[in-house]
């Protein structure tokens, strides 16, 4: 996997810290990582939860990105009604373009 620093940083707001190592599940930053290969599922090795634990964080770190893109999404849906309003107010050229712009951004806020 090529090395992705937005991820790499998401990964460390859900408390885990990437091995570094050429192979590691969350990508190499580079460097000749000759650390003996990826860790990051070897968080607890003597209990073996390593992989459970960072399963753990990720999990929680999706489901706090999805709440958060479901917010995003409301307030731009909420947006749009707003600007559909001012438009009813208006006329012409600008009104008909405030539509279209409301039309287009609600679209793409509910789509898949």
């Amino acid at each position: 996997m090529a090395y992705d620093p937005a991820l790499h940083a998401a990964i460390r707001a859900a408390g885990i810290t990437p091995c570094g190592d050429r192979s590691c599940i969350f990508g190499a930053p580079g460097g000749m990582a000759t650390n003996g290969g990826c860790r990051c599922g070897d968080l607890d090795p003597p209990t073996h939860k390593g992989p459970d634990r960072v399963a753990r964080k990720l999990t929680a770190a999706l489901r706090s990105a999805l709440a958060e893109i479901a917010r995003l999404r409301a307030l731009g849906l909420e947006a749009c009604d707003r600007l559909d309003a001012v438009a009813r107010g208006a006329r012409g050229r600008d009104a008909e373009e405030a539509r279209a712009t409301a039309d287009r951004i609600r679209k793409e806020l509910t789509r898949g």
